[in-house]
Formats: C-alpha cells, sequence, structure tokens
C-alpha cells in the first residue's frame, strides 16, 4: 500500500510489525477506492474562500485540498491519514493512556476540514444560458473573494466549458444584479 512502508521506519521489531500490518490489512481496499462516490465535485484548481476553506473528495478518485488550492488522488489522503495514525499509536505505545489505532485513524479521517456530501443531497445541473449555442453555458470561476462567471466554450483546452451547480446556487445566482442573463429562457440540464 503506498506510503505504508513509510510508517514501518517508525517500528524497530519484527513483531511490531506483523502487529501493524495486522491493523493496517483491513483498510487497505479504502486506499484503492477507483471512484470516491458521495462527495462534492469541483474542478481542478478551485479554490473556495478561504475564511469558509474545506477540502472534500471528488468522483474519480480525487481528493481537493482547499488551503493548497490542489488536487491529488484520495488514495494519498487515505494513506496518508493510515500512516499518521500507525504513527501516533507507536509513539504513543509507552505511554499510560494508550489510544486504540482505530480511535485515532477515525479522529485523522474525521477532522472537521474534511467536508463529506452523502449521495442524494444535491442535485447538480448545468445552466445552458443560450439553447441554441452549444457554447452557452455558464461557467463560474472562483477567485480569492468572489466567483466570476463567463460563457464556457467547448474549445477549450480543459475541456471544462461548464460548471455544475446546486439549485440553492443557482438561486443565488438569480438574484445577482450583474449578471445579465434572461433566467427565462435557461435551460437546465442533469449533471
Amino acid at each position: 500500500m503506498k506510503y505504508v512502508n513509510e510508517a514501518y521506519d517508525f517500528v524497530n521489531h519484527a513483531w511490531s510489525k506483523g502487529k501493524i500490518k495486522k491493523l493496517i490489512a483491513p483498510l487497505e481496499g479504502l486506499a484503492y477506492c477507483t471512484t470516491v462516490k458521495g462527495f462534492k465535485e469541483v474542478g481542478l484548481g478551485v479554490q473556495p474562500e478561504e475564511s469558509n476553506y474545506f477540502n472534500f473528495f471528488y468522483p474519480k478518485g480525487r481528493f481537493h485540498d482547499s488551503l493548497y488550492g490542489d488536487d491529488f488522488p484520495a488514495e494519498d489522503l487515505v494513506s496518508d491519514c493510515i500512516c499518521e495514525a500507525v504513527k501516533q499509536y507507536i509513539e504513543g505505545a509507552n505511554s499510560e493512556f494508550q489510544v486504540p489505532f482505530v480511535r485515532i485513524l477515525i479522529d485523522l479521517m474525521s477532522n472537521p476540514r474534511f467536508t463529506y456530501l452523502r449521495d442524494g443531497e444535491t442535485e447538480k445541473k448545468y445552466v445552458h444560458v443560450i439553447p441554441d449555442d452549444d457554447n452557452a453555458y455558464l461557467l463560474a470561476l472562483r477567485g480569492e473573494f468572489l466567483a466570476k462567471f463567463h460563457f464556457g466554450n467547448k474549445s477549450d483546452a480543459d475541456d471544462e466549458y461548464r460548471a455544475e451547480f446546486t439549485s440553492e446556487e443557482i438561486d443565488e445566482m438569480r438574484k445577482m444584479s450583474d449578471l445579465a442573463i434572461d433566467w427565462s429562457k435557461v435551460n437546465y440540464e442533469s449533471a
């Protein structure tokens, strides 16, 4: 499993290595999920406002770290959490108050910086502003303090010419007076 060998550097005896391997073995499947379903999806490089940042998984097995504005494989996060749990478990092995390995891991994985959205909580839609024009999808670019909107173009090099929006986000956009959109002519397509 990726990165787990690094945790073994903290283990001095073969018996301890075997014990740690038994603790890790049931968790190995987590690190190799090809898809992490049910989590909020974002585009590469999208960073929420710093005052309200949070990290999240999204489909295709990737994880978005909004603090650093970076995306990386979800298996890296899972592996890192497992390794950190192993390190903390070993460091506290001689402690009077030994914290169980699973408790350490749960605490790491339930860090409040990680916001998980369950399947079915939000239905995403594409906003097709001019139905007769294939290039007229609304695309949001989130900067440091506010979101900027423009029409995506299918010829964009990154092939991300449209963004997904929740009903709440669409309602907020409808209230924005600086968006010159005729909302009565907009088509909403399921994402």
